[in-house]
């Protein structure tokens, strides 16, 4: 591709690029249940600045991004542009340029020098800049080693401007509640700036010494706003471990449980365990085997945490609940099967991609592109039967919030089964239910002792 007139516009103001942020907007609203954003006076109001962030879904990750900055140009793989299609034009309409690796050949990377430019001048005209220094995502709460790419891009572009950009780097964290359920929350923390110019003379003097100092102050930037797991081999025993202390390390923080307070609480909790572990490994040894027997009896028998928190459910309440369910039953049912259309696209193609982590991407694009065309097609099959205006377009518009009903349906109802089976579990095997119940208490308590055994707490 031609960097200098393929990507000559992607920095400009588009009536057409504004329509599609309103629409992605819209439908980002519904696929998630909140968005919590924390620290966005860091963004610099007169400085241009390049946004690094960790690599956690796939499209989702820079969608996420582009509802919160103005004007923002992604940096992607080259290897998405490697033929004029269709895809390339709508990538680029979207403002998304290539950075060239190795495995795209080495014949290539001198293109870089042509993208670096090409940043320098987005930058100039104060349109951030957004690069994933990971340069691959992740399904794990932990941050892959940095590449080079975003610090050698950063500094030749201030070279190609004789070093009077300023340009800021901002660390960005990406929580996701859940990785693929529609309806989740996600959460983004927007770090302190960090100047490329303060490695300005290093940079003249030892380019590869500059690069490494800029790139290892990112990686631990980016890591002080999210939750980092060093420990690949026991990460879903600290996965178990940081829920099932959150609501007391909440306490300790006196922090409530609103916000993005529970990240900053899970991060807390792993970051003292990590420390702890370097002095006395074998006391987390105990803990981690402790939730490993924990996290087995939750998966094997499909419990969560938070039956456990809650500890009794009363049987009326269920009761009254269930008969709630029953009575709503045929609402459900409307929605859910006048939503099959619409949802089953995304179920054939996320089965082509082994890769999960693209699951939640393709969701929301069949969401946002395929569902409004599937409704507008039923709206006029309904018109073959009826000629009463107000039922078509009453059936139209009840289509959506009548889907959105039946999510939240199957999510409560599923929500039901488990406490049924919860209360269950307490009557018909006491036994076990202590034995899980003090297992949890266990991990708790064993935390907490160390917490105030440690002097460092952070």
């Amino acid at each position: 591709m031609d960097i200098t007139k393929d990507f000559g516009s992607v920095d400009k103001f588009s009536w057409l690029y504004k329509i599609e942020r309103i629409v992605f907007d819209f439908f980002l609203r519904i696929f998630y249940k909140k968005f919590i954003v924390k620290g966005l006076e860091n963004l610099p109001a007169d400085k241009p600045f390049i946004v690094a962030g960790n690599h956690q879904n796939a499209l989702m990750d820079s969608l996420v991004l582009l509802k919160l900055l103005e004007r923002p140009v992604f940096i992607s793989r080259a290897d998405l542009f490697k033929k004029k299609t269709l895809l390339t034009r709508f990538l680029v309409f979207c403002r998304i340029i290539p950075s060239y690796r190795m495995r795209d050949g080495k014949e290539n990377l001198h293109l870089n020098n042509l993208v670096f430019k090409r940043v320098a001048e987005i930058l100039k005209n104060r349109a951030p800049i957004v690069i994933f220094p990971e340069a691959q995502h992740f399904d794990k709460r932990h941050l892959l080693p940095i590449k080079k790419g975003i610090t050698r891009m950063a500094f030749l572009a201030e070279q190609n401007a004789d070093f009077k950009l300023d340009t800021q780097i901002i660390p960005v964290g990406i929580y996701y509640e859940n990785y693929f359920n529609f309806q989740s929350d996600v959460k983004i923390n927007f770090g302190k700036p960090i100047p490329v110019l303060k490695y300005k003379d290093i940079y003249l003097e030892n380019e590869a010494k500059a690069n490494n100092l800029l790139r290892d102050e990112i990686a631990e930037a980016i890591k002080k706003q999210i939750i980092h797991i060093s420990d690949l081999e026991n990460y879903q025993s600290f996965e178990t471990i940081r829920y099932v202390y959150r609501n007391q390390m909440l306490k300790e923080l006196k922090l409530e449980n609103k916000g993005i307070n529970d990240v900053l609480a899970d991060k807390q909790t792993i970051e003292f365990l990590e420390k702890v572990r370097e002095n006395e490994p074998e006391k987390v040894e105990s803990i981690i085997n402790n939730a490993v027997k924990y996290g087995e009896f939750l998966k094997a028998n499909k419990f969560r945490n938070w039956l456990f928190e809650k500890e009794d459910f009363c049987i009326l309440a269920l009761f009254g609940e269930f008969l709630v369910y029953i009575l709503f039953f045929p609402v459900f049912l409307y929605g859910f099967l006048n939503n099959l259309p619409a949802m089953l696209p995304q179920f054939f193609i996320n089965k082509k991609f082994k890769d999960a982590q693209f699951h939640s991407s393709i969701r929301f694009v069949t969401f946002t592109f395929l569902t409004p065309f599937i409704h507008l097609i039923q709206f006029f099959i309904i018109s073959l039967f009826t000629d009463i205006w107000w039922v078509k377009w009453a059936y139209l518009f009840s289509l959506l919030p009548m889907g959105f009903f039946a999510h939240r349906y199957l999510t409560f109802f599923t929500k039901w089964k488990a406490k049924f089976r919860y209360n269950l579990l307490k009557i018909r095997n006491k036994e076990k239910y202590n034995e899980i119940y003090d297992l949890r208490k266990k991990i708790i308590n064993e935390i907490s002792d160390l917490r105030k055994n440690f002097s460092f707490k952070n």
